[in-house]
């Protein structure tokens, strides 16, 4: 095997394991705190988060994304009137697992 295929197998893997990550984290996580308020019906803020399917479609949108880690970040958002709140970001939240799709 080529060292051109093993990299592109390592390539293929990582961008596999991100969009596992984005699927079993990140979606949940805007289904259940943010995709009330910012979803495909009169989203607040013209915000739509549930337009963020895959990981492709962060990385085009990726200014947008960065906002909206931000906000996370900040805790502005969900904000108090929320029904749901998140707990603090830890290591393997889903605020870490956006960075990382973004990294």
């Amino acid at each position: 095997m080529s060292q051109q295929q093993v990299l592109g197998r390592g390539i293929q893997g990582e961008a596999a394991q991100l969009d596992r990550q984005f699927h079993d984290t990140v979606l949940p996580f805007i289904n259940a705190y943010c995709a009330g308020c910012h979803g495909k019906e009169k989203p607040k803020g013209d915000v739509n988060l549930t337009a963020f399917t895959t990981v492709e479609s962060v990385a085009k949108e990726h200014r947008q994304w960065s906002a909206i880690l931000e906000q996370l970040k900040s805790e502005a958002m969900p904000p108090e009137t929320a029904k749901k709140h998140v707990c603090t970001p830890t290591p393997s939240s889903p605020v870490a697992g956006s960075r990382a799709t973004m990294e």
